[in-house]
């Protein structure tokens, strides 16, 4: 990951992330951390496993830094993020349409899983940008400061979700309705480069494929207030 930063001359900080190895009840309760009330996977009908509570955990904490130290934008990366071909020539051309277009937006996917790709619309004006729909990933995104304090707003360690279902319903396009009730006003501007400019280094199902959040071990419904 820092080779490649390196290689697109991208000034960057590395984040330490919270290890969900390291996590237990006690430390999850020190934390003030608390599950969504009836929170399952919709796809997998389980728990949030450590690795996905420790990642949610890290996203909030970088959110958090970034609010204290005052930064306008911040582009956040996971550590198996993989850039396009001539990403910075891609990301300058959308990113002037999104400026032009979307001037007030919140957050920018640079790499998102869509969900239901047949629901994205373009942003008007532009064939660069997109309005997207249900997507999951927090692999790559830009984020305001604007947007990370309604994130921040909905105190998302009294309610945790894994970050990647956080993301849609705080923008008002996840399936589950009970969950968006419970972030209300999901006021999120959420806008994404098209096409998209990262992807993850391996893929399901390819050998080195290897998931730390979801292979790794489930909370007990316990922890769910």
């Amino acid at each position: 990951m820092e080779k490649a930063a390196d290689e697109m001359k991208l000034d960057f900080t590395y984040f330490h992330a919270v290890d969900g190895r390291n996590l237990n009840t006690e430390k999850l309760d020190k934390l003030g951390v608390q599950i969504l009330q009836g929170y399952s996977d919709i796809y997998q009908n389980r728990n949030m496993t450590y690795g996905e509570i420790g990642c949610a955990l890290t996203h909030y904490y970088i959110l958090e830094d970034m609010v204290v130290k005052n930064y306008r934008r911040v582009l956040i990366l996971e550590d198996d993020a993989q850039f396009v071909p001539m990403f910075r020539k891609q990301l300058s051309r959308s990113f002037a349409d999104i400026e032009e277009f979307v001037p007030d937006w919140d957050l920018l996917f640079l790499g998102r899983k869509p969900m239901n790709a047949t629901a994205d619309k373009y942003v008007d004006g532009t064939h660069f940008a997109m309005w997207p729909d249900f997507s999951y990933w927090a692999l790559a995104y830009a984020i305001t400061r604007k947007g990370a304090k309604k994130i921040l707003k909905q105190k998302p360690l009294q309610k945790l979700v894994p970050t990647d279902e956080l993301i849609p319903i705080m923008y008002n396009r996840h399936p589950m309705e009970e969950w968006k009730k419970l972030f209300y006003p999901n006021d999120l501007k959420a806008v994404a480069t098209n096409p998209l400019l990262i992807y993850p280094s391996w893929w399901f199902g390819e050998t080195k494929y290897i998931s730390d959040t979801e292979d790794s071990r489930k909370i007990a419904s316990t922890l769910e207030t």
